[in-house]
């Protein structure tokens, strides 16, 4: 009898230990949108390169990530540095754990073929996605061709109604990135201002939620580990990888190959560089976007970008 009390006290104590275990790995959600430098992250999750608790969602714009992340439906999300500084300049605490790749030419200021220089832009209508990357982009091309924001009539529009919109000759031009950039080119439009006119400043990262980073670094070393390993598939594997990213992109493989020369990924080199070395280069990057989002009152508080990179 006291044998069998044993047993099924030890039963007890295993079984309360297995249960405890497997509630302290919560599902973790991690969120980008259709871009092709966060076309690494999907493929890891296709391939199973994450744990199985890592759930990876499609949103349409990085406006709703943003409102995502505030109210508390995303754990970890792709976002520009400019995006980080406006959710960190909100109340939001997180951390910078992987630079995913640096925009050379793939954020872009489109018009239509009628307007070619900066100038002609002045009374016309701007789409912008203005919560996220373009608001950066509209303040720094303004700063560059000394044009006022007053001289020009910002249109605010989501990222998924860029192509529409523009097509449809609502706005005279617009700011956006790949692969709409692509496609618009394609139907004649002309690129006024680019990423590679303020290179090092659009950059990429995998912005965590600071107690996810703080209770779980297993989940972030295993995020990583897949990003890296992902990024050698589509090296080897390119014409696989490209199929799975054409339901997001629409994009053929060839126009993906010249995609990415545009946009160098944050593989193990960049990401020493970058990021891991002390103090991290990434940290003056993110003073300089913090400074020009606050000189253009796109935000309203002051941030310490220390915190995103310790």
């Amino acid at each position: 009898m006291l044998n069998k009390k044993i047993i099924l006290l030890g039963t007890f104590i295993i079984t309360t230990l297995l249960t405890c275990k497997e509630e302290t790995v919560p599902q973790i959600r991690m969120a980008g949108i259709p871009w092709p430098g966060y076309e690494p992250l999907y493929t890891a999750a296709s391939l199973g390169y994450f744990d199985s608790n890592i759930r990876m969602l499609e949103f349409p714009s990085a406006s709703e990530i943003l409102r995502a992340f505030k109210n508390s439906n995303l754990e970890i999300a792709a976002l520009t540095l400019d995006e980080v500084i406006y959710l960190t300049s909100e109340g939001f605490k997180g951390k910078i754990v992987l630079v995913l790749d640096v925009s050379n030419g793939s954020d872009v200021l489109l018009a239509h073929k009628n307007i070619t220089t900066p100038s002609q832009l002045k009374g016309k209508k701007i789409g912008v996605e203005y919560t996220a990357l373009g608001a950066y982009m509209l303040s720094r091309f303004l700063e560059i061709n000394h044009i006022k924001l007053a001289e020009i009539n910002m249109v605010p529009m989501e990222i998924d109604s860029h192509e529409e919109l523009f097509l449809a000759h609502k706005v005279d031009a617009i700011i956006t990135f790949e692969p709409t950039k692509s496609r618009l080119i394609q139907k004649g439009a002309n690129t006024i201002f680019s990423s590679a006119q303020i290179q090092g400043e659009i950059v990429d990262v995998l912005f965590v939620r600071e107690d996810i980073f703080k209770k779980y670094p297993d989940v972030i070393t295993n995020i990583k580990k897949g990003w890296y390993k992902s990024l050698d598939f589509m090296d080897k594997n390119f014409s696989v990888a490209a199929l799975k990213m054409k339901p997001r992109l629409n994009l053929s493989e060839e126009e993906l190959k010249n995609v990415f020369k545009d946009i160098p990924l944050g593989d193990k080199i960049m990401n020493q560089k970058l990021l891991e070395t002390t103090p991290p280069p990434l940290l003056q990057t993110l003073k300089k976007v913090n400074s020009v989002m606050l000189e253009n009152k796109i935000i309203k508080n002051n941030i310490y970008p220390e915190d995103l990179v310790k």
